[in-house]
């Protein structure tokens, strides 16, 4: 898996389709403003809601669930629901017991045959499914459910609105009193450390202001070096950001997200070289986290916000 779901799925587009890679994105990307391509959704004033084929659940004991992203995997799992599912992603590999369950394909490439092999009755993903797979899904029964993350708000919501969906409400109240936690007023004083919450290194993908991403740090005492920056978009989550603007940010900390533990000694190397060019001293220090705990948001985002809060200290 290159870099989770925030890349794929997670990453709210102006067109209805899916790049099935990082590169493609990039390509298929405009730059605008402060150096940044900008791939999200319009602003809107409104938190946005779980869309689901129907507001009637499936009584339990019938329940077949496909997940379609490993997000959608976690919050299903959360919600006491891994008995009922039948197929997973590829990617799908948290909490462990999910290793059992069907694969049926990659997250990148959805085969809407093996999902149907499955004959599910509930379909979880994340916002950012194609309309014609939606369509095909539904026209054969399942009922599709899009998990729609924006802002750290939006987790109480949509864990309610699919516990509902699946028929899960008791365990979901749970879980929404839980992350009140994240609603609370971020502690961001002017002298807190600003860092550049790096997604992607090549090419250069960032976790702008906006992001449920960046809430997080904020919420845990960091500031986004970018916040505030002349010519910023305003209105996207994640941005690609060129090379030289981001080596003129003044930041303290840069924090990249690798995938696996192995990964670590090459992305550090990689990311150093950058950080040597940077003009400005101090130059920011390095900071690698796990990229499966940090840029899903999914229901460990308590954990993720718990591990930066320790480490602040």
């Amino acid at each position: 898996m290159f870099l989770s779901e925030l890349l794929f799925f997670e990453v709210k587009r102006t067109v209805e389709q899916r790049f099935r890679t990082a590169i493609v994105l990039m390509v298929a990307s405009f730059f605008v403003g402060f150096g940044f391509a900008t791939h999200a959704r319009a602003a809107s004033p409104a938190t946005p809601a779980l869309s689901s084929a129907s507001s009637q659940p499936t009584p339990r004991a019938a329940r077949r669930i496909v997940s379609l992203a490993p997000s959608a995997t976690e919050w299903v799992a959360a919600l006491g629901l891994v008995g009922s599912l039948v197929g997973v992603t590829e990617q799908c590999d948290f909490p462990p017991e999910v290793g059992k369950i069907a694969k049926i394909g990659s997250f990148m490439r959805t085969s809407v045959e093996q999902v149907l092999l499955k004959h599910p009755t509930d379909v979880v993903a994340v916002e950012g499914l194609p309309q014609i797979l939606i369509q095909k899904l539904s026209a054969r029964g399942a009922r599709v459910h899009l998990l729609k993350i924006n802002r750290l708000s939006d987790f109480s919501q949509q864990v309610l609105l699919l516990g509902q969906a699946l028929g899960a409400d008791e365990i979901a109240k749970q879980w929404a009193e839980k992350f009140k936690i994240l609603n609370a007023p971020a502690d961001v004083r002017p002298s807190a450390k600003k860092v550049m919450l790096v997604v992607a290194l090549q090419p250069l993908y960032v976790a702008t202001p906006r992001s449920w991403l960046s809430e997080l740090f904020e919420r845990a005492g960091f500031q986004n070096a970018l916040r505030g920056l002349p010519s910023f978009p305003s209105d996207v989550d994640f941005a690609s950001l060129a090379l030289e603007s981001a080596l003129s940010v003044r930041s303290d900390q840069w924090i990249l997200f690798s995938e696996e533990q192995a990964a670590h000694a090459r992305l550090e190397a990689q990311a150093m070289k950058l950080i040597e060019r940077i003009q400005v001293r101090p130059r920011p220090e390095l900071r690698i986290l796990s990229a499966d705990l940090f840029t899903r948001p999914g229901p460990r985002v308590l954990q993720a916000l718990q591990m930066i809060q320790e480490q602040r200290r």
